[in-house]
């Protein structure tokens, strides 16, 4: 292993393999079951083998593993998270959590009442990306 730097730490292996990145997320998940999610997402990134250096991390430059929308899709590819269709009934129900955690965060005074429409509009469009 590299000397650590001021800033950076070279490896030589990754810190987390796939399979364990997903067993770290799964911990966060049953708190956003409740409010709401369509994918993993990090604050980090592996570099890709071609620009050098793999096991080296790229910091605040994050992922986004979106979830296989059927469990089939997700049994074929072999992703052990839940996906879109056991975790929501549809859209609505999508919605209606992220509504419900909204406002959870207005009462507590972590949002605006008036960015209300906004968070939702956004969950929305997340939504329609997230299953095209």
């Amino acid at each position: 292993m590299a000397e650590a730097g001021l800033f950076v730490t070279a490896l030589e292996e990754p810190v987390l393999s796939t399979q364990e990145l997903v067993r770290h997320q799964r911990r966060d998940e049953i708190d956003r079951r409740r409010c709401g999610t369509l994918a993993t997402a990090t604050g980090w990134n592996f570099r890709d083998p071609s620009v050098g250096n793999p096991g080296e991390i790229y910091q605040l430059l994050g992922s986004y593993v979106p979830f296989a929308r059927t469990k089939a899709a997700g049994q074929a590819t072999g992703d052990p998270r839940l996906s879109v269709e056991e975790r929501y009934r549809g859209p609505d129900d999508y919605l209606e959590r992220i509504r419900t955690a909204a406002m959870d965060l207005i009462r507590r005074r972590y949002a605006l009442a008036e960015d209300l429409d906004a968070i939702v509009e956004r969950a929305k469009t997340h939504w329609s990306f997230a299953n095209r």
